[in-house]
């Protein structure tokens, strides 16, 4: 430390939502694995690497990479993510990565901040309430998916997909994200909720991750019609 060093103020400040207790970051740490919540980074490189959180100790935590990740003992990792309607990121360190796995060994994070810029309510629904959804990439042909709701707000939907066909020819595709890229056209998103009309609205991928026999994508939906925002608004009143 050079002489001037001590003089230095600790510029570290925190928000009232953000979480410094141990024990709370513990609680919130334990659902990002109950939910398998993917987390996002940006790697050295430039591109996107998703993770799932799979351990928690007492001075480390555990990922494993969904997404190949190039990176070294030593560097930072800003994560950020989604949970129960809010945004979070929090800082952590790589300290190694296991030869015969994968898994990133990383320090237990400082503090987990309150990440949320957004005003609109998102709904997280439980495994066994998801409401479906089918999505048509073009009238016209091109891809089509469906799958489970994850998540909704008035922005657009997270879903699980667990069915992919051609529109043309109505063949099956094996269920993979190289179908459904970032940036795709979504002209038809259908889905309904218990006791509220068809909702039908577009939008665009915003991203598409592989998870097991199954793909995790996210929807950002075009400008809505007052009907469909209405829509969506009583269903997050009513769940």
């Amino acid at each position: 430390m050079g002489i001037f060093d001590i003089f230095k103020r600790d510029h570290t400040s925190y928000d009232e939502k953000d979480m410094v207790n141990k024990v709370e970051k513990d609680a919130h740490l334990e659902k990002l694995i109950k939910n398998a919540v993917t987390i996002y980074f940006t790697g050295s490189s430039g591109s996107k690497v998703s993770l799932f959180l799979r351990k928690i100790g007492t001075y480390q935590i555990a990922f494993k990479p969904i997404t190949p990740v190039s990176i070294k003992p030593g560097e930072e990792m800003d994560l950020e993510y989604e949970l129960s309607g809010g945004r979070f990121r929090f800082t952590t360190t790589l300290e190694k990565v296991q030869e015969e796995n994968g898994i990133l060994i990383t320090t237990y994070p400082e503090v987990i901040h309150d990440n949320d810029r957004r005003r609109e309510r998102r709904l997280t629904f439980p495994q066994r309430a998801r409401p479906e959804v089918q999505v048509l990439e073009s009238i016209s042909g091109g891809v089509g998916f469906a799958g489970s709701i994850i998540n909704l707000s008035t922005l657009g939907i997270g879903m699980i997909v667990d069915k992919v066909v051609d529109l043309k020819t109505g063949k099956d595709y094996k269920v993979k994200s190289a179908f459904i890229k970032e940036g795709m056209k979504a002209s038809l998103i259908r889905f309904k909720f218990e006791g509220t009309m068809l909702t039908e609205v577009s939008g665009r991928v915003v991203y598409s991750v592989q998870d097991g026999n199954f793909v995790k994508v996210g929807i950002e939906f075009d400008p809505l019609s007052p009907m469909a925002m209405t829509s969506i608004r009583n269903a997050l009143q009513r769940f």
